[in-house]
Protein backbone atom coordinates (compact mmCIF):
# COMPACT_ATOMS: atom_id res chain seq x y z
CA UNK A 1 0.00 0.00 0.00
CA UNK A 2 2.55 2.39 0.94
CA UNK A 3 4.28 1.32 -2.70
CA UNK A 4 1.06 2.57 -4.08
CA UNK A 5 1.20 5.94 -2.41
CA UNK A 6 4.40 6.67 -2.60
CA UNK A 7 4.45 6.34 -6.54
CA UNK A 8 1.18 8.41 -6.60
CA UNK A 9 2.75 11.17 -4.74
CA UNK A 10 5.46 11.29 -7.50
CA UNK A 11 3.60 11.03 -10.19
CA UNK A 12 1.81 13.99 -8.58
CA UNK A 13 4.96 15.90 -8.04
CA UNK A 14 5.70 14.72 -11.77
CA UNK A 15 2.25 16.42 -13.61
CA UNK A 16 3.13 19.41 -11.79
CA UNK A 17 6.35 20.11 -13.18
CA UNK A 18 4.94 18.86 -16.58
CA UNK A 19 2.14 21.88 -16.09
CA UNK A 20 5.31 24.23 -15.08
CA UNK A 21 6.83 23.55 -18.32
CA UNK A 22 4.15 24.10 -20.03
CA UNK A 23 3.23 27.27 -18.60
CA UNK A 24 6.51 27.97 -19.52
CA UNK A 25 5.80 27.75 -23.14
CA UNK A 26 2.32 29.22 -23.74
CA UNK A 27 4.02 32.46 -21.75
CA UNK A 28 6.65 32.33 -24.18
CA UNK A 29 4.34 31.93 -26.94
CA UNK A 30 2.60 35.03 -25.26
CA UNK A 31 5.38 37.08 -25.61
CA UNK A 32 6.23 35.80 -29.31
CA UNK A 33 2.57 36.80 -30.75
CA UNK A 34 3.02 40.19 -28.59
CA UNK A 35 5.76 40.95 -31.52
CA UNK A 36 3.51 41.24 -33.93
CA UNK A 37 2.43 44.11 -35.80
CA UNK A 38 -1.95 43.30 -36.01
CA UNK A 39 -2.75 44.78 -32.83
CA UNK A 40 -5.17 42.12 -32.71
CA UNK A 41 -3.18 39.61 -32.76
CA UNK A 42 -1.02 41.29 -30.15
CA UNK A 43 -3.48 41.88 -28.07
CA UNK A 44 -3.80 37.45 -28.12
CA UNK A 45 -0.02 37.55 -27.33
CA UNK A 46 -0.85 39.43 -23.99
CA UNK A 47 -3.82 37.62 -22.98
CA UNK A 48 -1.94 34.20 -23.63
CA UNK A 49 1.16 35.28 -21.66
CA UNK A 50 -1.28 35.56 -19.09
CA UNK A 51 -2.41 32.35 -19.11
CA UNK A 52 1.00 31.33 -19.25
CA UNK A 53 1.47 32.82 -16.00
CA UNK A 54 -1.30 31.44 -14.46
CA UNK A 55 -0.80 28.00 -15.45
CA UNK A 56 2.92 28.48 -13.65
CA UNK A 57 0.83 29.99 -10.67
CA UNK A 58 -0.94 26.93 -10.78
CA UNK A 59 1.83 24.01 -11.29
CA UNK A 60 3.41 25.85 -8.47
CA UNK A 61 0.97 25.43 -5.90
CA UNK A 62 1.02 21.78 -6.96
CA UNK A 63 4.35 20.90 -6.63
CA UNK A 64 3.91 22.63 -3.26
CA UNK A 65 1.25 20.25 -2.12
CA UNK A 66 2.87 17.09 -3.60
CA UNK A 67 6.69 17.75 -2.22
CA UNK A 68 4.61 18.56 1.56
CA UNK A 69 3.03 15.28 0.49
CA UNK A 70 5.73 13.15 0.05
CA UNK A 71 7.87 15.06 3.26
CA UNK A 72 4.42 14.16 5.32
CA UNK A 73 4.66 10.39 4.28
CA UNK A 74 1.92 10.73 2.28
CA UNK A 75 -0.65 10.77 5.32
CA UNK A 76 -2.58 13.51 4.33
CA UNK A 77 -5.27 12.81 1.52
CA UNK A 78 -6.06 16.56 1.91
CA UNK A 79 -2.63 17.46 0.69
CA UNK A 80 -3.04 14.68 -2.54
CA UNK A 81 -6.68 16.30 -3.17
CA UNK A 82 -5.25 19.94 -3.39
CA UNK A 83 -1.93 18.95 -5.85
CA UNK A 84 -4.50 17.67 -7.95
CA UNK A 85 -6.92 20.25 -8.16
CA UNK A 86 -4.39 22.76 -8.91
CA UNK A 87 -2.65 20.74 -11.69
CA UNK A 88 -6.22 20.39 -13.05
CA UNK A 89 -6.88 24.42 -12.90
CA UNK A 90 -3.44 24.53 -14.72
CA UNK A 91 -4.64 22.01 -17.55
CA UNK A 92 -8.20 24.09 -17.74
CA UNK A 93 -6.08 27.32 -18.63
CA UNK A 94 -3.92 25.32 -21.03
CA UNK A 95 -7.02 24.58 -22.33
CA UNK A 96 -8.26 27.89 -22.98
CA UNK A 97 -4.86 29.12 -23.96
CA UNK A 98 -5.04 26.67 -26.51
CA UNK A 99 -8.55 28.20 -27.56
CA UNK A 100 -7.02 31.95 -27.67
CA UNK A 101 -4.20 30.45 -30.03
CA UNK A 102 -6.61 29.26 -32.28
CA UNK A 103 -8.45 32.91 -32.55
CA UNK A 104 -4.75 34.42 -32.70
CA UNK A 105 -4.58 31.90 -35.39
CA UNK A 106 -7.21 32.33 -37.41
CA UNK A 107 -6.88 36.25 -37.04
CA UNK A 108 -3.29 36.02 -38.48
CA UNK A 109 -4.71 34.37 -41.68
CA UNK A 110 -7.30 37.09 -41.93
CA UNK A 111 -4.29 39.50 -41.52
CA UNK A 112 -2.18 38.28 -44.23
CA UNK A 113 -5.11 38.12 -46.71
CA UNK A 114 -5.60 42.04 -45.72
CA UNK A 115 -3.28 44.11 -48.39
CA UNK A 116 -3.10 46.59 -45.65
CA UNK A 117 -0.67 44.34 -43.52
CA UNK A 118 1.39 44.04 -46.04
CA UNK A 119 2.13 47.56 -46.41
CA UNK A 120 3.71 48.29 -42.88
CA UNK A 121 7.65 48.07 -43.01
CA UNK A 122 8.17 46.58 -39.45
CA UNK A 123 5.32 43.68 -40.06
CA UNK A 124 6.78 40.05 -40.89
CA UNK A 125 4.48 39.65 -43.59
CA UNK A 126 5.73 43.35 -45.22
CA UNK A 127 5.95 42.44 -49.36
CA UNK A 128 8.04 45.92 -50.93
CA UNK A 129 6.36 44.98 -54.00
CA UNK A 130 3.13 45.80 -52.12
CA UNK A 131 4.47 48.83 -50.32
CA UNK A 132 3.58 52.22 -51.06
CA UNK A 133 6.48 54.29 -52.15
Amino acid sequence: MHKTLDSRAYRTERHALIAQQHGEAVEALGKTLQQHCCPIIADYGHQIESYGLLIQERAQQSLSYALLLLEQGLSSTDLFIEASQACLQASKLMVQAIKLYSEASKAYVDCNKLAECKKLPFCSNYSRSTAEP
